[in-house]
């Protein structure tokens, strides 16, 4: 073998590593892309059911807040009631 077929040989193995790692390379980057869309899909999900759940909370606290609201007014016209009532005791 000559020079020029050794540097022929040795050449056309380097660019067949090169093209073989690039495609590599390519599938990688393809099955990455893949699973980078199925988890984006899934965090959706999550985020859709964060979402949902967060808004049920925030319907029962405000349930709660008017459920409370409620028994402050019924608490001040019992209290009322009460001062009348003490007050008739105390004039007697």
């Amino acid at each position: 073998m000559t020079d020029s077929q050794l540097l022929t040989l040795i050449g056309s193995q380097f660019g067949s590593a090169a093209l073989i790692i690039a495609l590599l390379m390519a599938y990688v980057n393809a099955k990455v892309g893949a699973l980078e869309g199925k988890m984006d899909a899934r965090f959706e999900g999550f985020t859709h059911r964060f979402n949902a759940i967060e808004g049920s909370i925030a319907s029962r606290f405000n349930a709660v807040d008017k459920r409370l609201d409620e028994l402050k007014e019924l608490w001040r016209a019992e209290q009322g009631l009460l001062e009348v009532r003490i007050k008739h005791l105390e004039e007697r």
